[in-house]
């Protein structure tokens, strides 16, 4: 996928025309399953979230695409799907390793003494 900062300066006809290859309006819609008609009224200016998801989907490219081009889902949105999604995948061996990995990382003798109680 291209990068996110770029397609955020896209517009959604040319997002569109990029993804469909500059297939016509008629063939697109019949390949996402959408009313040509409402692409037709839509685009050049803009295009609905429903039919430019089934579009993305259509041609094979990532739903959140068209939503990024559109200013509806920004970079943070981005990364906080793709770490939560990793923390999900992670297998506790992995999530372990992290973890003492970001612990030695930070290690602060303070912590390593036994407390100080007086």
């Amino acid at each position: 996928m291209e990068s996110y900062c770029i397609m955020q300066c896209m517009g959604i006809n040319d997002w569109f025309v990029e993804v469909t290859g500059g297939e016509s309006y008629n063939a697109v819609a019949k390949k996402a399953g959408v009313q040509a008609s409402s692409i037709w009224r839509q685009l050049p200016d803009r295009l609905s979230e429903k039919n430019a998801v089934a579009i993305a989907r259509a041609y094979g490219r990532p739903a959140i695409e068209p939503l990024i081009v559109m200013g509806l889902l920004t970079d943070d949105d981005v990364k906080a799907i793709k770490s939560q999604d990793a923390l999900r995948d992670a297998t506790d061996d992995e999530l372990m390793a992290e973890l003492s990995r970001r612990i030695k990382a930070n290690a602060d003798p303070k912590w390593q003494e036994p407390p100080n109680v007086d």
